[in-house]
C-alpha cells in the first residue's frame, strides 16, 4: 500500500527533471580563473552570469538564466562574486550591481546588462547581441 502511495509522486519528479533537461541547457557554475579562461577559450559564444546567492535579484533571475541557455552554439556560465576563487575574473569585468550578464563572442566583450529578465528576453538579446 505505501509503495503505491510513492510512486505517483516519483512518476512527477520523473517528469520534471526530464522536462527541465529538455528545455533547458546546463549552466555552468565557474570555479576560478582558470576554470574560466578554459572555458572561454573552448567556446566561441558565452553568456556570463555574475551574481550572488545572498542576492534577492539573482535568486529569482537563476531560473530565468538556466531556461535561457538552451539556445544551441551558446555556452551558458555563473560566476559566483562571493567565492575568492572567482576574485581574479571580476578585475576583468566592471560590476554596477548584480545579476550582470555579459556577452563574449571569441573572448571580446559585445555587450552587457544589469538587472533580472525573463528567460525569452534573454533569449532574444543573446540573439541579437551574437546576431544569430
Amino acid at each position: 500500500m505505501k509503495i503505491v502511495h510513492l510512486v505517483k509522486p516519483l512518476a512527477l519528479m520523473s517528469v520534471f527533471l526530464i522536462s527541465n533537461s529538455i528545455f533547458a541547457g546546463p549552466v555552468t557554475e565557474i570555479q576560478g580563473a582558470q576554470h574560466f579562461d578554459d572555458h572561454i577559450a573552448k567556446n566561441n559564444l558565452v553568456v556570463v552570469k555574475f551574481h550572488s546567492p545572498m542576492c534577492g535579484h539573482c535568486k529569482s533571475f537563476a531560473p530565468e538564466f538556466q531556461q535561457a541557455a538552451s539556445i544551441p552554439g551558446v555556452s551558458f556560465i555563473a560566476v559566483d562574486i562571493t567565492k575568492p576563487e572567482n576574485k581574479a575574473i571580476l578585475g576583468r569585468f566592471p560590476l554596477s550591481g548584480v545579476p550582470t550578464v555579459y556577452y563574449l563572442k571569441g573572448g571580446s566583450k559585445v555587450g552587457s546588462s544589469t538587472g533580472s529578465q525573463k528567460a525569452s528576453e534573454l533569449k532574444q538579446t543573446v540573439k541579437n547581441k551574437f546576431a544569430l
